[in-house]
């Protein structure tokens, strides 16, 4: 009998088929982690400003709440 040596070709074309889709996948869980970080990233800088906010305002006097309060409206207003 002949020995085998090597692979055949269907074998070849199941590992690159295999590989490919491994690779697709792997691509995608990049992709998807690298987009979740910037939004990870965004939410916390958003976070820390309003808390920032939120501290100024309650060292606020009422008259000076009264005066955010109007310029929140403000911005609002301008869009």
């Amino acid at each position: 009998m002949k020995k085998n040596k090597g692979f055949s070709l269907i074998e070849a074309v199941i590992f690159i088929v295999v590989v490919g889709m491994a690779a697709g996948v792997l691509a995608f869980m990049i992709g998807y982690n690298a987009q979740n970080g910037v939004r990870n990233e965004t939410l916390t800088i958003a976070g820390a400003l309003a808390e920032g906010r939120m501290e100024y305002i309650q060292n606020l006097s009422f008259s000076g709440v009264a005066g955010v309060a109007r310029e929140l409206r403000a911005a609002l207003a301008a869009g």
